[in-house]
């Protein structure tokens, strides 16, 4: 019995070992997510700060790429993401809308909990921008029709996430997230408008490579 026990020990501190080493020289992951963003309403100022006026979106989908490079438990993550979405604007006595694309781009450092095990939470924060474009139109029998064309914006974001890997092989991983962002609403260009400072909250759901 002792010699059984012995061997089985040993057998498992082999495997171990070898999963250990697999672990520490797979340091790259890339990940495909699918995202929903939720944006809060703000209220912007516009006509010079002369007209309060309610501008929010729709709850929107898109999709994100991910790459990580790990140094340890510690990582450096570059992430890109695109949105399809509008935006609203409200206030007295007029209304209108405007199609909008949302391109993200962030650089994040990243912390990794259990990297030898099959369930790895993490959670990262970074900073990038949002860069947005869209136009005015009119919908008609549910069509969406574009009308004029308006500017491309910037705006500087701070991006905060946390979520887990659920790994089914030692390269092959479902990954699911959740990611808030602070950054302040498009204004397309227009001097005439100031928007006001917003957050988005994004559910993720994906698939990851390590190599």
């Amino acid at each position: 019995m002792n010699a059984k026990f012995v061997c089985l020990t040993c057998a498992m501190l082999l495997s171990s070992s070898a999963a250990i080493a697999n672990d520490e020289s797979t340091s790259n992951e890339i990940s495909l997510s699918g995202i929903t963003q939720f944006t809060r309403p703000a209220l912007g100022l516009a006509n010079y700060g002369a007209t309060p006026t309610m501008q929010s979106s729709k709850v929107s989908f898109g999709g994100s790429i991910e790459y990580r490079r790990w140094f340890g438990n510690n990582g450096f993550a570059a992430i890109y993401s695109v949105v399809a979405s509008n935006a609203s604007f409200s206030s007295v006595p007029s209304s209108w809308h405007m199609s909008l694309t949302r391109h993200e781009g962030v650089l994040s450092y990243v912390r990794r909990f259990f990297p030898h095990s099959k369930f790895n939470p993490y959670v990262s924060i970074g900073a990038g921008g949002f860069v947005t474009h869209g136009g005015l139109g009119v919908w008609a029998n549910g069509i969406w029709i574009p009308q004029t064309w308006l500017g491309v914006d910037g705006q500087f974001q701070v991006r905060a996430a946390t979520g887990f890997d659920l790994y089914h092989t030692r390269h092959f991983a479902i990954r699911a997230g959740y990611v808030v962002h602070w950054t302040r609403a498009p204004n397309f260009s227009d001097v005439t408008y100031h928007a006001a400072r917003t957050f988005i909250t994004e559910p993720q759901l994906g698939l990851l490579w390590r190599f």
